[in-house]
């Protein structure tokens, strides 16, 4: 079952879904609004019904088995994670002490589909093979194909040969499944499924003796207080950061501190043009 097929398990009859052909990057339900589909950075209607409430109300239910208290660590982010597919809400929050704890209404819903796509990173790879494997930073703005490129990185580095270590904290790079990977990340990677990236570096550089470590989306200081870590260690980073360009991430304060630990070899810039992507690879 991909991505897609597992979405579609979540969301009511009633919707009267007609299924996409291909896998969108995202299904959007909004309340009073009919369900659309994210693909190349548009979105198209995939059902004639309005989304009601209690629609809403039926797939977070799927989505937590009927539990939200399960999930609280995830709602305090914004999302709830089902088998590697991140799910945004928005709508009326409860907050207590200054934290989220649910919420007393949900109006919409972002399932954002991980997606494996072989083949994405050729040029990436051909270069790195060519000018000596190192550190790797993937950025581009939300949306633009982050997650899906470093995938395909650590699968391709992982059967060369290199072990990777990879700390996947929403299930998003391996799409995972009852503890079994969804998607092929190579011979030589180990996954270590929903640990905060911070602490999950630190177990993984004890216990786990990998070449490179690879994480998701740096967003805090405590990322960047475990890739100088990582980096104190001798040990190769894989990951991925939002910006739109290599001089945009070099203005912004947190990444400006990460930079400057010399953490990383290679920037790769993703770029839409033309209604596909392209890669650009910096040496730093």
């Amino acid at each position: 079952m991909n991505t897609l097929e597992q979405a579609l398990t979540l969301l009511p009859q009633e919707l009267c879904i007609d299924a996409p052909q291909y896998i969108p990057e995202e299904l959007r339900l909004r309340v009073g609004r009919v369900p659309t589909a994210l693909y190349n950075g548009s979105e198209r209607a995939i059902g004639p019904a309005a989304v009601s409430r209690e629609a809403i109300q039926k797939t977070v239910e799927r989505a937590t088995g009927a539990s939200m208290h399960s999930h609280l660590q995830e709602l305090r982010r914004g999302y709830i994670n089902y088998h590697g597919i991140r799910i945004g809400i928005c709508g009326e929050a409860v907050v207590q002490s200054g934290e989220v704890t649910g919420f007393r209404s949900i109006s919409s819903l972002d399932l954002r589909l991980p997606r494996e796509i072989r083949g994405v990173c050729g040029e990436v790879l051909d270069t790195l093979r060519k000018n000596g494997v190192g550190s790797t930073l993937i950025i581009s703005p939300p949306g633009g194909g982050k997650t899906t490129a470093l995938r395909e990185l650590i699968r391709c580095l992982s059967n060369d040969g290199y072990r990777i270590s990879v700390v996947d904290e929403r299930c998003e790079l391996s799409a995972a499944d009852s503890g079994r990977e969804g998607f092929d990340l190579g011979r030589y990677s180990d996954v270590l499924l929903n640990v905060p990236k911070d602490a999950g570096a630190m177990m993984l550089l004890r216990s786990m003796n990998p070449e490179f470590i690879a994480m998701d989306e740096i967003t805090s200081e405590a990322d960047i207080k475990a890739i100088a870590q990582i980096t104190g260690c001798g040990v190769k980073l894989l990951a991925t950061a939002h910006a739109d360009s290599s001089d945009e991430l070099a203005a912004r304060p947190l990444y400006a501190e990460m930079l400057a630990l010399g953490a990383f070899k290679y920037v790769v810039t993703i770029d839409r043009c033309l209604g596909s992507r392209r890669y650009t690879v910096k040496k730093l």
